[in-house]
């Protein structure tokens, strides 16, 4: 009696560090006849195993599905490497392929011009968990390019917890999330991240996201500054919706991006987008920082218009948020509105980059008056909400501490953009008379774009190493974060010295975690560890095999100096499924006490799939 053969479809996906050091490693794809699951993937590992033996552990484990009618369908025993880039995409909701999605015209112009450019998916055609997840990590955006579609699949499949990951999880759970409008999902993942610890759970981020959209909108909380007065947001702006502090983060996000380029600041890019992310996100962008203080302790400022707060951030003067008081001088002077949904053109043009004039000449144009420090009581005070003598006064005075408190440290605040702490420089000098150090130069743009890498690095913000290893390292080597820093900048900049080109930001990651590995306060050997990591990690991959039939060495039991050339004997179709058979029922924990029957059952197994192939054919 003949078996009915089943079509089988198996995925390979790579994993996140194997595409670090092999960028180009593609999701393998497959078809096979076969009976069940089991022996599908048997078959499929078996395959990986002969043609792309170099990359068996570079790759997930592999999922399976049997086809039917409407499923894209792979090459029958052939991996194909291009099947999820033009054919299809995972949908890690069905754990199937799915179709990829076709432009909605039919129009050859139209077409050719989407070609030209770089294809894009509709975030609306994803399945439930890739649109949840694309909501955790990009906030409501309509389109995504290819990489970040590979980041959400990667966080979809990642096995560590992270807080993007929960929060996705649980916008999955709580789908009125995904059907609000723009606006308020900017508002809910605001409020959710303001009230959410970075350790809470799915189960605890869904009861917030469920509390939000289960109290009425006059009932939520009215955000406030420190002393109370209310931020504002009820009044109508150039935004189009009531808006909160993670809006008016990516607004200070744009202004300092605005410096460097002119875009609508009404159609943001999705690249623009993770720029300003990753600028609102890092946490070490000293003025981001100081822009935030004074935006949220500033009542009524969520009723500014985004022109406005983008152009007072973009045409600040130079270092200016380095002095809390005139920070604060300078922005209370400048920022004026009066009508917030239609702000003045002109604004709107310098925040797009259309004039070349700044906010401080069209203040002093306007009042017809020279700029200079104001009193509390000339202070001109935000629109609608103004603050009160009391409050300026206060505001004033709290700055002046601050800066007061600043001078009375060494004058060292400048060395290495402020990366590294007093304590750590001081101690790279010791010295008795403070009025003899020298203060060594400024960093190289070059240094400090380094400092940043392993200020990432050492704040766990890669994925080369997870926040637990790294404390676990830093401890080791006696030394704080801020005194490993200049010793680390030290090491890489040597080692860059010595090659060609320049280390990327996957090489510097790489050479520091080895130094933290193999601490040595010796700098000649941390030095060599960079220098042989960073020549290992620039070795090119090993070449692929050519031949699909796997080989096996066998050395000679003659005495060792007799030993000639090992031999080489190629493993036919029937041992391979053997193999393949074997280490799957190994590691079926079922089977974890059958020693003696295991060999014998994989023998069968395989003579199985043979003879059912045979009579399929």
């Amino acid at each position: 009696m003949s078996v009915e053969l089943k079509v089988f479809g198996g995925a390979y996906f790579p994993k996140d560090k194997a595409l670090k050091k092999n960028p180009d490693l593609k999701p393998l794809a497959i078809a096979v006849n076969s009976t069940t699951k089991a022996v599908a993937e048997a078959v499929i590992f078996g395959r990986l195993a002969a043609e792309h033996p170099e990359h068996i552990d570079d790759y997930f484990k592999v999922k399976i599905w049997e086809h039917r009618e409407g499923l894209p369908y792979p090459e029958l025993d052939v991996f194909s490497p291009d099947f999820f880039d033009v054919i299809a995409v995972w949908n890690v909701n069905t754990g199937e392929p799915a179709a990829t999605p076709q432009p909605e015209t039919d129009e050859k112009s139209d077409w050719e011009d989407n070609r030209s450019t770089e294809q894009m998916k509709s975030v609306a055609r994803l399945d439930l968990r890739s649109r949840a997840a694309c909501l955790s990590l990009f906030g409501p955006i309509e389109e995504i390019t290819a990489a970040q579609y590979g980041l959400v699949v990667d966080l979809i499949n990642d096995d560590e917890s992270s807080f993007a990951q929960n929060l996705a999880e649980a916008i999955s759970k709580e789908t009125r999330v995904l059907a609000l409008a723009t606006e308020r999902q900017e508002q809910i993942l605001a409020w959710v991240r303001e009230k959410a610890s970075e350790s809470a759970q799915w189960p605890d981020i869904k009861k917030l996201l469920t509390k939000w959209l289960d109290t009425p909108a006059d009932k939520r909380e009215i955000p406030r500054t420190e002393t109370g007065a209310t931020l504002g947001g009820g009044n109508a702006t150039d935004r189009g919706f009531e808006h909160g502090e993670m809006i008016v983060d990516m607004e200070i996000a744009m202004g300092l991006l605005a410096r460097t380029r002119d875009f609508d600041i009404y159609d943001i890019k999705p690249a623009l987008q993770q720029q300003i992310a990753d600028i609102r996100l890092c946490g070490t962008n000293e003025e981001f920082n100081a822009w935030h203080r004074i935006f949220m302790t500033t009542p009524g400022v969520l009723d500014f218009s985004r022109a406005i707060n983008i152009a007072v951030v973009k045409t600040a003067p130079e270092g200016i948020w380095k002095d809390p008081v005139k920070h604060r001088e300078y922005f209370n002077r400048i920022m004026t509105e009066s009508n917030h949904a239609n702000p003045d053109p002109l604004i709107v043009d310098i925040a797009c980059g259309r004039s070349s004039l700044s906010m401080p000449c069209i203040i002093q144009g306007t009042k017809n008056e020279e700029t200079r420090p104001l009193s509390p009581g000339e202070a001109n005070p935000p629109a609608n909400v103004p603050l009160t003598d009391k409050e300026f006064e206060a505001d004033i005075a709290r700055a002046e501490r601050a800066r007061d408190a600043a001078s009375q440290q060494p004058n060292i605040e400048n060395l290495g953009g402020g990366v590294f702490s007093v304590d750590a420089l001081m101690a790279q000098q010791p010295s008795n008379e403070v009025e003899k150090q020298e203060v060594p130069p400024a960093l190289s743009e070059r240094e400090f774009e380094i400092v940043i890498e392993l200020n990432e690095l050492l704040s766990a913000r890669t994925n080369v190493i997870g926040q637990d290893d790294i404390d676990e390292l830093v401890s080791k080597t006696g030394h704080s974060v801020s005194q490993l820093i200049p010793l680390l900048l030290v090491d890489i900049a040597t080692t860059e010295f010595c090659l060609s080109p320049d280390l990327s930001a996957d090489e510097i990651h790489s050479a520091a975690t080895t130094i933290l590995e193999s601490w040595s306060d010796n700098a000649d050997v941390r030095q060599k560890v960079a220098l042989d990591d960073v020549v290992e990690f620039r070795k090119p991959a090993p070449p692929k095999s050519s031949a699909p039939i796997a080989t096996i060495q066998l050395s000679n039991d003659a005495e060792p100096e007799q030993l000639s050339a090992p031999a080489l004997i190629t493993l036919t179709y029937q041992q391979q499924l053997t193999i393949a058979a074997l280490a799957g029922l190994c590691a079926n924990p079922a089977h974890a006490t059958a020693f003696d029957d295991l060999s014998g059952w994989a023998v069968e197994l395989a003579n199985d799939v043979i003879r059912q192939q045979d009579a399929a054919l």
